[in-house]
């Protein structure tokens, strides 16, 4: 079967990928800079290493925010947003005064990461409905994310070398730039969005500013910020468990291989894997079922077979239910 993408929509899909492109070389870039960063700025290591985990954990952090504001108010809309704040970031951030400054503006590129990327991944899924083209394409762009993060660390020294760190940030914002530009020829605007719902805006406080505490203390050596941040954590599994739009609804953990397959990912602050982010709110999405789904395929249910098959005790045979897109 020719799996091949339509011309149109390859353009499309490599629109949406080199903006994930330079998301993920953001992740790697500083790491080889960071030496020059911080003799300008006469910076200690345990505060040079919020250049890096501060865009890290803001984007892990309101990752499932980003996912349920692109379900209220548009994939398209999400998208052009996050790129818009992530070349803002990317440019405060060269032009940065001080160490402060760069880390503020690193934390609004993770913040522009975390609404730009479940917009692509859903319009991603939108526009290749089919299981075998959206498994491809979705493929294609997690493999050029991946390629990122390798491109970021060798763009890092070729940059700091030839030309000034400042540069690792202002080489994203010609070419977000282009994105924003092309994106609405290329991608069709968002259509009648249904009825608003509330958004969990404490979960997503406290999903955030829980591991930003923790972080904090563990480089601070702050027991008191580790054991707030241990607190921040706790009392968003007391919100999840309360509220009535949540964004990490507890009943997800109760399915042993997606609580097993959450417990043994590492830290979004620490691993970029894009096809393996639980999007739960980000629509559509691929599910277990799904080829392109990060879970194990569920076994299909057994049902006696029709009478008159000819096989005493046999099984009908019942493979997954198609693609199924959704929540």
């Amino acid at each position: 079967m020719n799996t091949s993408l339509p011309p149109r929509r390859t353009l499309t899909l490599a629109l949406l990928s080199l903006l994930q492109f330079l998301i993920a070389i953001d992740v790697t870039v500083v790491n080889v800079a960071l030496p020059a960063i911080g003799e300008r700025f006469n910076a200690r290591p345990a505060a040079l290493s919020w250049v890096v985990t501060g865009y890290t954990l803001i984007g892990g952090g309101l990752l499932l925010l980003g996912g349920r504001l692109t379900d209220l108010l548009g994939r398209r809309r999400m998208f052009l947003l996050g790129a818009a704040l992530f070349a803002t970031a990317s440019l405060a951030a060269g032009l940065a005064p001080n160490l402060e400054t760069l880390i503020a503006a690193r934390f609004a590129q993770g913040a522009g990461e975390a609404l730009a990327s479940p917009a692509a991944m859903s319009l991603i899924a939108l526009l290749f409905p089919g299981p075998e083209e959206r498994a491809k394409a979705l493929g294609i762009w997690g493999a050029i994310s991946a390629g990122g993060l390798v491109v970021g660390v060798l763009l890092s020294g070729a940059i700091v070398q030839l030309l000034d760190w400042r540069w690792i940030f202002g080489i994203n914002v010609p070419l977000t730039a282009a994105v924003i530009a092309l994106t609405p020829r290329l991608v069709h605007p968002d259509g009648r969005r249904g009825p608003n719902h509330h958004l969990d805006l404490p979960g997503a406080a406290l999903l955030t500013g829980g591991p930003l505490a923790f972080v904090y203390g563990v480089l601070s050596g702050s027991a008191t910020a580790v054991l707030a941040g241990a607190a921040l954590i706790g009392a968003f599994v007391l919100v999840e468990a309360r509220t009535k739009n949540p964004l990490v609804p507890l009943s997800f953990f109760a399915h042993r291989t997606r609580a097993g397959y959450v417990a043994v990912q590492p830290s979004a602050a620490h691993r970029r894997r894009p096809l393996a982010r639980p999007l739960m709110h980000s629509h559509p999405a691929p599910t277990a079922a799904d080829p392109a789904s990060p879970l194990p395929p569920r076994r299909p249910p057994r049902r006696p077979a029709r009478r008159g098959c000819g096989v005493p005790g046999a099984r009908s045979r019942h493979g997954p239910r198609g693609a199924a897109v959704g929540p």
